[in-house]
């Protein structure tokens, strides 16, 4: 049932300020309590320096909506809107915690109800694809309402000696049970740490221990089913306070098992995870088709391996906006193939956006003809970009939906 909202608006800039006439734009949100008004309070900042753009500290009066307007530059690009319960069970209303940018909605959390419940709630807001490449936490959830594992293991561990403190966290996806993981001394095989169940849906468990930090570790995760861990979390690795891995579950792609090298390894810092038994996807398998992207555009990409294929690997970026050069974020990121296997890449990308797909060889004499007879076939949303041998060099590059 809707409740009746009190609406209290209030604003970060002058009335009759024009936010154009400054060269910024204008940021409406608005949030609902509910019958426990005290328990809430919000903020908006921009996502890139911490800037507070505006912020509700306090809510009075029962199902009370409170708008905030300010003037941004949203060539800061993303913005990230925190929304706080003390309680923890969230705000129980039907009415939709909202974001306008010039005018026009930007985020609507649909019911508030459905996302319940909470402690703190992120949303990010921006225009177009400015937030694309930040990961949204898991929504903090009340202690009453604990998750089948602790989020994390308590950070006031105390190390001996020259040992420090490692913590690696890992997400699971909506098949919680399919995965577990486990960190190994790489030298012996020792035990730091292990995972051995998920219960809950996309639950991110935390794990920390004392270690040796000139060793190196090596985290390995599973995954049963052989799909890969589907989610935009992240898994990291902390020692000593600072990050020395981080990678969103969704850029692996499909694995059973993979690994990523902790620590000092053969005298260099962490290396990049790489898969180690990756399922071969059946070459006879019917493709998605374009249509089942709905609004997006489907890239395939069909690699035929060599007899090398670990020295293979195919990464994905997109144009930035200004056209100067290719992004920071990876739509694939994978290597290590199985030799003389077919393997085929999906991705539902924007159609208004250009992409490059970039082939690359570490033994630098391509995949074809010298060690056997691999290819690559590259198509967008039904027409084919390009079937080539590759036969030579170290890596090949081939545009995708641009215009040239």
């Amino acid at each position: 049932m809707t409740t009746d909202a009190i609406r209290r608006w209030t604003t970060s800039s002058p009335i009759g300020v024009d936010c154009e006439d400054q060269g910024l734009t204008d940021l409406t949100v608005s949030v609902q309590t509910d019958n426990f008004p005290t328990e809430n309070s919000w903020n908006v900042v921009y996502s890139s320096n911490g800037a507070e753009i505006m912020a509700v500290s306090t809510y009075n009066n029962l199902n009370e909506v409170i708008s905030k307007s300010a003037c941004v530059d949203i060539s800061l690009g993303c913005m990230t809107l925190t929304v706080n319960d003390s309680w923890g069970d969230g705000i129980i209303t039907d009415n939709a915690i909202t974001a306008e940018l010039g005018g026009g909605e930007i985020y609507s959390s649909g019911l508030a109800s459905s996302t319940n419940p909470f402690l703190t709630l992120v949303a990010y807001l921006g225009d177009e694809d400015d937030c694309e490449g930040y990961t949204l936490p898991p929504v903090a959830l009340p202690p009453t309402s604990a998750t089948s594992k602790p989020s994390s293991e308590p950070t006031n561990i105390v190390c001996t000696g020259y040992d420090k403190v490692l913590t690696v966290s890992v997400p699971t996806d909506n098949y919680p049970t399919e995965n577990s993981w486990s960190v190994e001394y790489e030298s012996d095989g020792i035990a730091i740490m292990a995972v051995s169940t998920y219960n809950t849906e996309n639950e991110i468990i935390s794990k920390s221990a004392c270690v040796d930090p000139l060793k190196c570790m090596t985290l390995t995760v599973f995954d049963s089913y052989g799909d890969g861990i589907i989610t935009d979390n992240v898994i990291t690795a902390v020692l000593d306070g600072e990050e020395i891995y981080s990678r969103s579950g969704n850029s692996i792609s499909s694995f059973e098992t993979f690994t990523a090298d902790l620590g000092e390894c053969d005298g260099s810092p962490t290396n990049p995870m790489n898969p180690t038994k990756a399922p071969v996807r059946d070459p006879t398998e019917a493709p998605a088709g374009p249509g089942s992207c709905q609004t997006k555009g489907l890239l395939e990409i069909y690699l035929n391996t060599d007899n090398k294929g670990n020295e293979n690997k195919i990464v994905v970026k997109k144009l930035k906006k200004n056209g100067q050069g290719w992004g920071n974020r990876r739509f694939v990121d994978e290597e290590n193939f199985a030799s003389n296997q077919l393997t085929k890449i999906e991705r539902c990308l924007k159609k208004s956006k250009c992409y490059q797909v970039k082939i690359t060889d570490k033994g630098n004499d391509g995949i074809c003809c010298k060690n056997g007879k691999g290819s690559v076939r590259i198509v967008w949303d039904g027409t084919e970009v390009t079937d080539t041998k590759f036969k030579s060099g170290k890596q090949k590059k081939v545009r995708v939906n641009c215009d040239d």
